[in-house]
């Protein structure tokens, strides 16, 4: 809320509505009117944060095409920022600590619904 912003996880949608999730713990969810805010599906929400992770548990493979079976990626980096979506795959940018961008890459963000990766929102 520092920013202004306000991040809801859309559980389902409507015509009129999307159904958010409010509790966590319990399953608790909730109707907000679709028009009261900005609805961003995945796509469109990770190509708007700073940068991206793999997430805990996740075998950090940077591929050089969008299937597991190309080349992996070696390069060292420090993040990855998001520029291109393709079903469960997303081309990335590899950067360094000094924001130089040392080669692009293209890993897995999801798989059967599962997210791979976390995500940076401001820095």
């Amino acid at each position: 809320l520092d920013y202004s912003i306000l991040y809801f996880r859309v559980v389902s949608i409507t015509g009129e509505f999307v159904e958010v999730m409010v509790n966590d713990r319990d399953g608790r969810t909730a109707y907000l009117d679709k028009r009261a805010g900005e609805l961003l599906l995945w796509p469109d929400f990770l190509l708007k944060v700073n940068s991206v992770e793999f997430a805990e548990g996740i075998e950090p493979r940077i591929f050089s095409r969008h299937y597991d079976k190309s080349a992996i990626v070696t390069t060292e980096f420090d993040f990855m920022t998001p520029l291109r979506i393709r079903a469960e795959w997303m081309e990335v940018m590899l950067v360094t600590e000094d924001y130089e961008s040392v080669g692009k890459g293209w890993i897995r963000w999801k798989k059967d619904g599962i997210l791979l990766i976390t995500y940076n929102l401001l820095s």
